[in-house]
């Protein structure tokens, strides 16, 4: 069962913020490029075999990771300052 104060307390937060948090789940991107690619492969010649493809699957997604820019960050930031003030400004590196 949902509790109700905490998702209506995420209306609390801009369009912006609340499309951040249910688009970003690094993890769960991770764990499913890696099923796909090993998925497909059926069954590996050796454990190394499948060290490697998953080594440079990680490797795809870690420029695909570093060349991809997320949208309106910089409002996205600027919001969270604002409502977090001291919280938020003590984890940034400026």
């Amino acid at each position: 069962m949902i509790n109700e104060n905490h998702l209506l307390g995420l209306f609390d937060y801009s369009e912006y913020i609340r499309k951040m948090i249910y688009t970003t789940n690094a993890i769960e991107a991770v764990n499913s490029s890696l099923k796909k690619v090993t998925n497909n492969k059926g069954s590996f010649v050796s454990e190394e075999a499948l060290l490697k493809v998953i080594y440079l699957r990680i490797k795809e997604l870690r420029k695909k990771w570093n060349r991809s820019t997320k949208a309106n960050w910089s409002y996205i930031l600027n919001e969270l300052i604002e409502m977090y003030d001291k919280r938020i400004e003590k984890h940034l590196q400026l």
